[in-house]
């Protein structure tokens, strides 16, 4: 019984100088692996303040970018429009599209839709001007401001030129429109709406 006490005394005389080492090796390893997570924290964040101006600098050009494309874009839309009205105004394209632009920058209505109206109402035989383009928006806006129903009129004013007289036809584009223009008509020529309708089935001059 002596002898397996000793041997086992022994057994742990021996085995605590290993398990001191094993304990020194952990707590060793642990600060390694503390030091090298906070030099990784250390180093990324470096790598984050090297990045950040290339970052920042990266996102003003996609801006720069963004904007010029959108520059080259309305530069491209302008040179489409100007030549446009210069074949429909006879050289007059520049001022013409000057005049315009000045205008619609005033009103609810962008430039390339103001044109667009001109364009169509000058080849269909219209001749608009600014004081006629004028009602028309303001018209619009009075029935809501839907550039839909600009188009709308601005469609059948041409087709009224076109033909030369007004028929039932527009008098249907424009009431789609919100145009009241069969009371407006029935009113400025003195007659019924019954009338009117006998009047626009053989067509107003």
């Amino acid at each position: 019984m002596a002898n397996k006490i000793q041997l086992i005394i022994e057994a742990e005389d021996k085995a605590s100088p290993v398990l001191k080492k094993f304990s020194a090796n952990v707590q060793k390893s642990f600060a390694g692996s503390e030091k090298a997570v906070s030099g990784f924290g250390a180093s990324m964040a470096g790598v984050a303040r090297a990045i950040g101006p290339f970052l920042a600098a990266y996102a003003g050009f996609a801006t720069l970018k963004a904007g010029a494309t959108e520059l080259i874009r309305i530069s491209s839309s302008f040179e489409k429009m100007e030549k446009q009205l210069d074949t429909l105004t006879k050289g007059k394209g520049p001022e013409t599209l000057e005049r315009l632009n000045a205008w619609a920058k005033q009103m609810p209505i962008d430039t390339e839709r103001a044109v667009q109206a001109f364009v169509r109402m000058k080849a269909m035989g219209l001749d608009p001007n600014i004081d006629a383009m004028t009602t028309m928006v303001d018209t619009t806006s009075a029935l809501g401001g839907s550039s839909d129903v600009f188009d709308r009129i601005t469609l059948a004013l041409g087709q009224i030129a076109t033909k030369g007289k007004l028929s039932a036809e527009e008098l249907n584009q424009l009431a789609e429109a919100g145009v009241p223009a069969r009371q407006i008509l029935a009113e400025g020529l003195g007659v019924a709406t019954s009338q009117l309708e006998e009047l626009a089935r053989k067509g107003i001059d």
